[in-house]
């Protein structure tokens, strides 16, 4: 599934959950372009798309970063 779609599925199950008091959900479209010193490296986008490209994110901000601080210990 891609990234964007359990984004916005997330988002209408919260919806729906909360009686529609929550605000529609908005989203940025954004294309990553991902490379590595050793073609075996990118592997590691097959096992999980999803988990790999939040991984990789979350490593490019600060520690004081949202997602760091409330996710570290799951990243």
């Amino acid at each position: 599934m891609p990234v964007s779609r359990v984004f916005f599925s997330t988002c209408g199950l919260l919806r729906e959950a909360f009686n529609g008091i929550l605000a529609k959900p908005t989203g940025v479209e954004f294309t990553i372009v991902a490379t590595a010193a050793h073609d075996e490296d990118m592997t590691i986008f097959d096992e999980s798309l999803a988990s790999s490209i939040v991984r990789l994110l979350a490593s490019g901000q600060g520690d004081d970063a949202l997602i760091n601080r409330l996710y570290e210990d799951q990243i």
